[in-house]
């Protein structure tokens, strides 16, 4: 129940499904995709004219649903997780009434063992229902993070800057699939780091991804550095540079890193996400917000990587999994070439 192949959490908790494309980064949508191969969206019906059956939609994707059944899921974990809330939908969709995100938000508040990520593209719609919950108090709500997911230059300044106004204690981005370059100081916004506190990054995977430009993601990367804030790669996609590698058999395809005018041509050679790999430069950055994980109460930082073997942190502590080991409070977390492909 709940378990899942995302790198930076635990578990996943669905209360809500479902969702719609509304801007670039929804083009191929996994949450789509994976709907479409695994739920029971289509029947067969007997049709009398023909003497064949045909099939009928019986639960599409674009059919958000509420799930009251699912509320008691967290409940069932005892031992602290980080989870991921609504993997595929999103809680915040202009279809879901105000009355059923309270109910998510009294779980999460009487389940207060675990640290939850909620993840919206809807940060207009967070916002409305800030301005409903008259009660909201940021202080009540350490072990919740509320992020933004962003895909390209307009997405930031669209949804990010709208994240920062708002009264949260954790904010974080997942900009991914990195279709296009961010600046994350755009409109001269020079202390990005005292309201943002985490940033995940990645390519596109899937059929139809596109690919990244290496410097979009290296310029993330130092942005990230340069404001102290955790990074975490996810990893190319299913694109890598040209550079290096000796396999040329699969698709190939020009990135500019400046679209007009055209400069800074790389080629990118389509292959697995596993060949692809989560490597910048040769090294992984794979940075957990640690300390503000800890502040939060999430007292055991190992079941945060559970999924991992060995890790090192940033003074060469290692830690296991298992047995379970004390780790000084850090700003993060770092990973160092020991991470699996999911």
């Amino acid at each position: 129940m709940g378990d899942t192949k995302i790198e930076w959490v635990e578990k996943v908790w669905n209360p809500v499904t479902g969702c719609q494309k509304i801007s670039p980064g929804c083009k191929n949508c996994y949450a789509a995709v994976y709907a479409h191969r695994f739920w029971n969206w289509k029947k067969f019906i007997n049709d009398s004219y023909n003497g064949r059956k045909n099939q009928v939609n019986v639960r599409p994707f674009t059919e958000v649903q509420c799930h009251p059944d699912r509320l008691d899921h967290p409940a069932k974990w005892k031992r602290p997780r980080t989870i991921f809330v609504c993997s595929m939908g999103d809680l915040f969709h202009e279809d879901v009434p105000f009355h059923f995100i309270d109910d998510v938000f009294d779980v999460m508040a009487k389940n207060d063992q675990h640290i939850y990520l909620i993840l919206t593209k809807r940060v207009d719609q967070l916002a409305n229902y800030l301005s409903y919950d008259q009660k909201w108090n940021k202080e009540l709500w350490p072990h919740v993070w509320f992020g933004a997911s962003i895909e390209n230059q307009h997405a930031w300044d669209d949804r990010a800057l709208v994240l920062k106004n708002l009264p949260f204690l954790n904010r974080f981005v997942s900009i991914e699939p990195l279709i296009d370059p961010v600046d994350m100081a755009f409109g001269h916004d020079t202390d990005i780091g005292s309201w943002l506190h985490w940033v995940i990054a990645g390519g596109e995977t899937g059929y139809g991804s596109r690919p990244m430009h290496p410097s979009w993601i290296k310029s993330l990367k130092t942005q990230c550095m340069d404001e102290v804030i955790p990074f975490f790669f996810k990893g190319w996609g299913n694109w890598i540079p040209d550079s290096g590698y000796e396999d040329k058999s699969g698709e190939t395809r020009v990135v500019w890193n400046d679209q007009y005018p055209h400069v800074g041509g790389q080629l990118m050679v389509r292959v697995s996400k596993k060949k692809a790999g989560f490597l910048i430069d040769g090294k992984e950055w794979s940075q957990f917000p640690i300390a503000r994980f800890k502040w939060a109460g999430f007292r055991h930082e190992y079941n945060l990587i559970g999924k991992h073997t060995n890790l090192e942190t940033p003074d060469g502590v290692y830690v296991k999994k298992t047995p379970p080991v004390k780790i000084p409070i850090l700003k993060c977390l770092d990973k160092n070439t020991k991470r699996r492909s999911a």
